[in-house]
């Protein structure tokens, strides 16, 4: 597990990728492509981030498309 934490939010991520991602989605839902620019990262390695991060309850899939923080 990386130490990484979001003082904001507590949170802990497993890896600098659900970090980096996490970070991008805090502002404003956006869709694969989107993150994929914002991210420098490759849609494989973004949609393996996402889906870990769904399953932890950190990101939703939103009915437009997006993908957005999970606020709880």
């Amino acid at each position: 597990m990386v130490d990484n934490k979001d003082d904001d939010y507590n949170i802990n991520f497993d890896s600098d990728e659900e970090k980096d991602i996490y970070n991008i989605l805090k502002t404003e839902p956006l869709s694969i492509d989107e993150i994929c620019m914002h991210s420098g990262k490759n849609a494989p390695k973004v949609l393996t981030t996402l889906s870990g991060m769904e399953l932890k309850g950190m990101v939703q899939y939103d009915m437009d498309g997006k993908y957005s923080v999970r606020r709880i």
